[in-house]
C-alpha cells in the first residue's frame, strides 16, 4: 500500500507541476547544466562535485525534461533504499521508511538529495557484505555527492570495518584533491557557503532566532532560499564547533549494543542538520533511513512519531510555500520541525540508554 502510494503521489505531482516547482531546483540545475561556463571557475555552484556532475548530465534539457529526470533519480533512490532496508535490516525498517518518506514525496520528486542517502546506505550493506574497498569508496562518493554523509563514517569503524573506512577516508581525500585542482580552492567555499549566502535561511534555527529577536526584519530571496538577516562569520564558526563536539560525543558514547547505522546515525544527522545555517525541507530525507532502523529497533513508537511529524512538517512547509506564503505560518511549521528533529537527535543519542533499560526490565520480567 506504501509503495502504490508513493507512486501515485509521484504521477501526481508530475502531471500538476505548479510552477513554482519548475522555477526551484529543475531550474537551477538548467542554469548550471545550459549556461556555458565551467562550474565554480566561471560561475558559482552551490552542490558538491559528484551532483553537479549528475545536473550536467540530466540539466541540459527543458523543464518538464529535466524535472522528469530528476523525478527519476529520487523514484529509484528512495525504492533503492527501502529494498537495502528491506534485505539487509528487516521488513519492519522498510515499512518504516516507506511510510515516514511519503508527506515529502509532494516535492522530493523535484529534488536529488536521495541520490546521496541511498549512496551512504549501500556503502554500509557493502560493507557488512566483506566488501570494504567497494563500502568505503560508495561512501566517499556520498559525501562527495553530498557533504552531510561525512558524519556518518565513524558507524564503519564502530563495526569494525575498518579497511572500509580507510578506502572511504583515502578516495575522499584524493576526490577532494582533483575536485579543487579542476575547480580552484574557491570550489569549497562556494558549497559550504551556499554560493556566497549571506542571510540565515529562514526555515533553520539560526533564521527562527533571528526572526524572533527581529521581528520586523523581513525574508528577503537569496540565492533560491528564503533568507533573514546576516550570519556573522563567528557565529558561523562557533554553530560548526558546536555541532563538531555534539556528533563527536555522539559517536564516542554510542551503544555497541544498537546497530550504529540507527540510533546513533540519527543523532548525527539530526544534530548537523538543526546547527546548519540552512535547513530546506529536503534535508529531512537525510534523517529517514537512521530513523527507520531505529525505529524498528525501540520497543515504544516514540521515533516513528517523532519522525512522522517531522516529515509531514516538511510537506506543510512546502504547502505554505505554494499557498498563502504567510511568514508566520512560516515561521510556526518551521519552529516545530526544528523541535521536531532535535527531538529525534535526544531519541538517537539515547538509544542504546533506553535499550539497556528495556533488556533489562524484560529480564527482570
Amino acid at each position: 500500500m506504501a509503495l502504490a502510494l508513493l507512486v501515485g503521489v509521484w504521477i501526481l505531482m508530475l502531471a500538476w507541476t505548479p510552477g513554482s516547482t519548475l522555477r526551484d531546483d529543475p531550474f537551477r540545475f538548467m542554469q548550471i547544466a545550459t549556461s556555458g561556463a565551467t562550474p565554480y571557475k566561471d560561475t558559482p555552484v552551490e552542490y558538491a562535485p559528484l551532483e553537479t556532475l549528475v545536473i550536467l548530465a540530466i540539466g541540459g534539457s527543458t523543464p518538464m525534461s529535466v524535472a522528469l529526470r530528476v523525478a527519476v533519480i529520487n523514484a529509484l533512490c528512495t525504492v533503492g533504499c527501502w529494498s537495502l532496508l528491506r534485505r539487509h535490516w528487516s521488513r519492519e525498517a522498510a515499512t518504516v521508511y516507506l511510510w515516514v518518506s511519503l508527506p515529502i514525496q509532494i516535492f522530493m520528486p523535484f529534488r536529488i538529495d536521495a541520490l546521496s542517502v541511498f549512496l551512504i546506505l549501500g556503502s554500509f550493506v557493502l560493507a557488512d557484505r566483506g566488501r570494504e574497498r567497494g563500502g568505503g569508496l560508495l561512501a566517499a562518493a556520498s559525501v562527495l555527492a553530498n557533504v552531510c554523509p561525512f558524519v556518518l563514517f565513524p558507524a564503519l569503524v564502530l563495526r569494525g570495518q575498518r579497511r572500509a573506512a580507510i578506502w572511504s577516508g583515502v578516495a575522499l581525500l584524493a576526490g577532494g584533491v582533483l575536485w579543487v585542482v579542476v575547480s580552484g580552492y574557491g570550489a569549497l567555499g562556494q558549497v559550504a557557503g551556499s554560493r556566497g549566502a549571506t542571510g540565515w535561511q529562514a526555515e533553520s534555527a539560526p533564521g527562527l532566532i533571528w526572526q524572533v529577536i527581529h521581528p520586523a526584519d523581513p525574508l528577503h530571496l537569496e540565492n533560491g532560499a528564503l533568507r533573514v538577516g546576516s550570519m556573522l562569520g563567528w557565529q558561523v564558526t562557533v554553530l560548526r564547533i558546536t555541532a563538531v563536539a555534539l556528533i563527536t560525543a555522539v559517536w564516542l558514547t554510542a551503544s555497541r549494543a544498537v546497530d550504529p547505522r540507527g540510533g546513533p546515525a540519527l543523532a548525527a544527522v539530526a544534530i548537523l542538520i538543526v546547527l546548519a545555517p540552512v535547513l530546506s525541507p529536503q534535508y529531512v530525507a537525510w534523517l529517514l533511513p537512521w530513523a527507520s532502523i531505529a525505529a524498528a529497533e525501540r520497543a515504544s513508537a516514540d521515533v516513528r512519531i517523532m519522525t512522522m511529524a517531522t516529515s509531514v512538517l516538511a510537506a506543510l512547509a512546502f504547502v505554505v510555500y505554494w499557498g498563502s506564503r504567510s511568514p508566520v505560518e512560516l515561521w510556526a511549521v518551521s519552529a516545530a520541525k526544528v523541535a521536531c528533529i532535535a527531538g529525534l537527535a535526544v531519541l538517537g543519542a539515547t538509544h542504546g540508554i533506553v535499550d539497556r533499560e528495556v533488556t533489562h526490565a524484560t529480564g527482570a520480567a
